[in-house]
């Protein structure tokens, strides 16, 4: 009698695993769901309005794809562009003046020839060029686009700004980074404001070494994880070791 109840109970623990499992699965639902309301990445997309503009800054060294970080060559250009928003009550604005404060690291050596700007309609598609001027700044460069509202009038909030320059790197150079970072500054109806900085780098390998374009990749770790999360995977590591630990209990006993 008693081998029959041992063999009982050992055929009934295989069907409280679901349950375990279940369990397991409420413990993670339970902490992800705080964090998809406030995780950018998991939450729903806002509407793509400002109140105050913003800047994008990126290189690329084809003029093809930009990024944050570009791998260009010894002596050759490195292609600049910055994007910027506009205001959402644009169209009730008599007067949108932007200009940037441009860094780029003083070893780059900026071609003013290079300076394009142009205003990009999102509903059209069209573009209105712009008539960009530079001028030293101590920090770098200042770019001036003007009055936006005078060049066109009928700016909306879903249009962009786009600005384009080049800057040759020096040759003879070992293996080094060339951060770059601008500031918008605005003024609007005779209110001024500027954004954060925005920062593009450009790398340059050692002579006759090109190095990846890419970092190198690793495995996840612990430290990788969301400091809500992990309190939630050592509890369900706990649950899991307690099961096996009584299924091994059980065989011994069998």
């Amino acid at each position: 009698m008693m081998a029959a109840y041992r063999t009982g109970a050992s055929a009934s623990f295989p069907s409280t695993l679901p349950w375990v499992c279940a369990c397991l699965f409420a413990i993670l639902i339970t902490a992800i769901a705080p964090m998809a309301s406030n995780c950018p990445a998991w939450a729903e997309e806002p509407n793509a309005k400002h109140a105050i503009p913003t800047l994008e800054k990126s290189v690329s060294a084809t003029g093809a794809s930009y990024g944050a970080i570009a791998q260009v060559e010894q002596g050759a250009s490195a292609q600049y562009r910055l994007v910027a928003s506009l205001p959402d009550n644009v169209q009730e604005l008599a007067t949108l003046t932007y200009s940037v404060h441009d860094a780029p690291d003083s070893r780059l050596h900026f071609d003013p020839s290079s300076l394009e700007a142009w205003i990009e309609h999102a509903r059209t598609g069209k573009r209105t060029a712009l008539s960009p001027t530079s001028e030293p700044h101590k920090a770098g460069i200042t770019i001036n686009l003007g009055d936006l509202k005078a060049a066109s009038p009928d700016l909306n909030d879903e249009d962009i700004v786009v600005i384009r320059y080049s800057a040759q790197t020096p040759s003879g150079t070992e293996k080094d980074e060339f951060p770059n970072v601008a500031k918008l500054l605005y003024e609007s109806d005779g209110a001024t404001g500027k954004t954060v900085g925005s920062k593009a780098t450009v790398t340059v390998p050692a002579k006759g070494k090109r190095q990846p374009a890419t970092t190198t990749s690793r495995l996840p770790q612990t430290g990788d994880l969301p400091p809500a999360l992990i309190p939630a995977l050592a509890l369900c590591s706990a649950v899991a070791g307690l099961a096996t630990a009584i299924a091994g209990t059980r065989r011994k006993r069998e």
